[in-house]
C-alpha cells in the first residue's frame, strides 16, 4: 500500500508541476491557484462558450474561425498596463469539441483537482494500511485509493496488481 500511496503523490506532484507550468506568466510569476482559460475572438476580445451543438468546429455569432487561448486572469506587463496570459495567441479551425475540452480543463481545476486528490490519499491512506480495526473500511480504502491511480494505468511505474 505504501508504493501505491506513493506513486499516486508523484503523480499528483506531475500534475500539479504542469499545471503550474501552464500557469506562469511573461515575467516568471505563476497565479497562486492557476489560471482559468477561455477561447476569445481576438479582434474584439469576445469571450466564445465552445458549442459542439453549432457545429463541428469553434465558431462564434458572426461565424468567425479564429480565436485566441487566453487567462481570464489579467496580469501586470511592462508592455501596457494589465494583459491576461495568451496560452494560444491565435488558432484557426478548432474543433468545437476540443475546444470546450481545453477551457473545461484549465490549471485551475487540475490543481484543484490535485489538491482533493492529495486529501483523498491522506485521509484514505492510514485506512487503507490497516491503521484502524474494521477490515470492510480497509477494503473499501485500498479500492479508493486503486480507483484513484486507474487514470495513470498508461504510467510506467503503474503496477497492474493495483488495478482494482
Amino acid at each position: 500500500m505504501d508504493d501505491l500511496i506513493a506513486f499516486l503523490r508523484a503523480r499528483l506532484d506531475d500534475d500539479e508541476l504542469w499545471a503550474t507550468e501552464a500557469s506562469r506568466r511573461d515575467d516568471g510569476e505563476t497565479h497562486p491557484n492557476g489560471v482559468h482559460w477561455q477561447w476569445v475572438e481576438p479582434e474584439t476580445d469576445t469571450p466564445i462558450v465552445a458549442d459542439p451543438s453549432r457545429g463541428p468546429m469553434l465558431t462564434d455569432e458572426a461565424e468567425n474561425f479564429r480565436f485566441s487561448l487566453r487567462s481570464v486572469e489579467e496580469f501586470p506587463t511592462s508592455y501596457s498596463g494589465t494583459l491576461p496570459q495568451f496560452a494560444i495567441p491565435t488558432a484557426e479551425e478548432v474543433p468545437a469539441a476540443v475546444a470546450g475540452h481545453i477551457a473545461r480543463h484549465d490549471p485551475a481545476r487540475v490543481l484543484a483537482e490535485v489538491d482533493t486528490k492529495r486529501r483523498m490519499v491522506e485521509q484514505l491512506g492510514p485506512i487503507a494500511k490497516g491503521d484502524f480495526i474494521d477490515a470492510g473500511e480497509q477494503v473499501v480504502a485500498q479500492t479508493a485509493l486503486e480507483l484513484l491511480a486507474l487514470p495513470f494505468a498508461g504510467h510506467p511505474d503503474y503496477r497492474d496488481a493495483w488495478r482494482p
